[in-house]
């Protein structure tokens, strides 16, 4: 299985961006980074969503990258929710 810190590391260095340049700002701390990298840690939302900007990626491209390039997903979920709302 995919781990978001993972897949931010494979985003961060195909970007050829360092840890430290991510960190530089103040969104969050290298050894924060580092530990959210190695799954070691979650982070939050606000962090989140700043560190994904410093890479250039929304969360849904970070979504898609992190379930494989597969939004079968997300696609199961509006069919699901459509054909409740028909059937309603």
């Amino acid at each position: 299985m995919n781990k978001a810190g993972d897949t931010f590391r494979r985003i961060r260095q195909a970007r050829g961006m360092t840890i430290a340049e991510i960190s530089n700002g103040g969104i969050i701390s290298v050894s924060a980074l580092s530990a959210f990298e190695n799954n070691d840690t979650d982070i939050s939302y606000a962090k989140m969503r700043g560190i994904l900007a410093k890479v250039g990626v929304t969360f849904e491209e970070f979504e898609y990258i992190l379930n494989r390039y597969n939004n079968e997903t997300l696609t199961s979920l509006i069919n699901r929710a459509s054909t409740v709302y028909t059937e309603n």
